[in-house]
């Protein structure tokens, strides 16, 4: 009789492990997948992003656009003079300059633009 009761207690518990082993299973199966989901929305948002600028940056100007995303690229526009804006001050602050024939950044002290060759003129204000 005891070794009845020990028996039933052991099936029982060994049930109850089996139940619980699977459920865990599962439940590491089913986070995996869901990790695995959100690895690719993150791969395809970042495509969604890359395919969007190389559109913009294909566009030769907006006209054939609707308003909407006229505006969106309005908006782009603004937001890339800003940021030249700001990269302008930034090497402006380091005293370094802009050449203006090609952009580069140049030498504060420097004659020629290191990357085209213009020749450079200080400007009074500068000093």
């Amino acid at each position: 009789m005891e070794r009845d009761f020990f028996d039933n207690a052991f099936d029982k518990a060994k049930s109850a492990f089996e139940v619980a082993y699977k459920k865990t299973g599962e439940v590491l199966s089913t986070e995996k997948l869901k990790f695995n989901v959100s690895t690719l929305k993150s791969k395809r948002e970042k495509l969604f992003a890359k395919l969007g600028k190389n559109y913009f940056l294909s566009l030769e100007n907006f006209e054939q656009l609707n308003e909407d995303d006229r505006s969106i690229c309005d908006e782009i526009v603004q937001i890339n003079e800003k940021i030249d804006e700001l990269n302008n001050e930034i090497n402006y602050a380091k005293s370094n300059r802009i050449c203006p024939s090609c952009g580069a950044v140049i030498d504060e002290t420097a004659v020629f633009c290191s990357k085209c060759g213009e020749k450079l003129v200080f400007d009074s204000s500068e000093e």
